[in-house]
């Protein structure tokens, strides 16, 4: 019985002895690895989704007084805030400028800014 290459041995241990504790039986060998590899299977699945993290989003604030309309600070909860702000065109309309990049709303802005903000957060974290 081969344990798979993407199966920590520690998770094949618990799964082996977990099924050996039941009346179970099978007909064969490949049946009883098979069992075992479902049941390891189950148990990372459920460790996945305990472990899985959710970044907090940037808090909106409009700019001080004549820049209420043409700046939007994204505040973040760790690292550097976000500042969006409307540039007007003649010929292009508004466009909006965050993370040296044009962005066609504010709304695209604002959603790039987050994206950066949780890549930023979730490069620092790591399993245990």
């Amino acid at each position: 019985m081969t344990r798979p290459s993407d199966i920590p041995e520690d998770v094949w241990g618990i799964a082996r002895e977990t099924l050996r504790g039941t009346d179970a039986q099978f007909p064969d060998q490949n049946c009883y690895a098979r069992a075992i590899e479902r049941i390891a299977r189950a148990i990372l699945a459920e460790s996945e989704r305990e472990m899985k993290v959710r970044v907090k989003e940037l808090e909106w604030y409009n700019g001080p007084g004549a820049m209420a309309d043409i700046q939007f600070e994204g505040v973040a909860t760790v690292g550097n805030n976000y500042l969006v702000t409307r540039l007007s065109h003649p010929q292009h309309g508004d466009e909006w400028y965050v993370l040296d990049r044009l962005y066609p709303s504010l709304t695209a802005a604002k959603a790039a800014a987050q994206a950066d903000y949780e890549a930023r957060i979730m490069s620092a974290l790591v399993q245990p």
